[in-house]
């Protein structure tokens, strides 16, 4: 509709390109989940910050191992304590729209008991953001702030169908501009931007053009 945002059309294409992580930076992505695969990706060799802190991200950690272990009496997160099995998640994350769980499924099922040396690393190696050379945030906790670079997580959910047809919800449009709009100097772009540019280059190029007077 003509209230959807144009992401795309939102970005300086003199902006986009890689992030120098030699220098201060900002990864952003939609999900705990995804700010935690991020974290464990980082955090052990660079001075690294999570915005708001890690004890959200521990508690989905911890949870997620709990519940692949069937011990369920761990299990803190409150979304988590309705599955009754790992199985059970795995089923629900096939086919439910829920960005958080399937990558926390993800991850989880990828590291597996190394979830909870993650867990570990979250707890002794973060830091505060003045010393940090990467900070760590979901597009939520980064509302209002702003970073010279930031790199964009791939845990955005994809924007059209295969068609092409716009499919994401507004939610999920305004968290990815939010995203999409913390960097001063350089965004790195994840493929969800790269899709939104596209849809917006075929938008504008089927649009009529405007006819001037000769």
């Amino acid at each position: 509709g003509e209230h959807e945002p144009l992401i795309g059309a939102a970005i300086n294409p003199g902006r986009l390109g890689s992030c120098d992580r030699h220098h201060p930076m900002a990864i952003i992505t939609r999900t705990n989940a995804g700010a935690c695969m991020e974290a464990s990706k980082v955090c052990a060799k660079v001075p690294t910050a999570v915005v708001g802190g890690v004890d959200a991200f521990v508690e989905l950690l911890e949870s997620g191992h709990a519940l692949q272990k069937d011990r369920r009496e761990r299990i803190r997160h409150p979304h988590l304590r309705q599955f009754r099995s790992w199985d059970q998640l795995t089923t629900y994350v096939g086919r439910a729209e829920d960005s958080e769980m399937r990558m926390l499924h993800r991850l989880v099922s990828e590291m597996r008991d190394g979830v909870l040396d993650l867990v570990r690393l979250l707890r002794t190696r973060i830091v505060d953001e003045r010393q940090a050379r990467i900070v760590i945030s979901t597009a939520h906790r980064a509302k209002g702030r702003e970073w010279p670079q930031v790199c964009l997580g791939e845990d955005f959910p994809d924007l059209t169908d295969s068609q092409g047809k716009l499919t994401a919800a507004a939610e999920e449009l305004n968290l990815l501009y939010v995203a999409a709009t913390r960097a001063r100097s350089v965004l790195q772009p994840n493929s969800s931007i790269i899709e939104a540019m596209d849809l917006d280059r075929k938008r504008q190029a089927h649009r009529p053009a405007s006819r001037h007077p000769t």
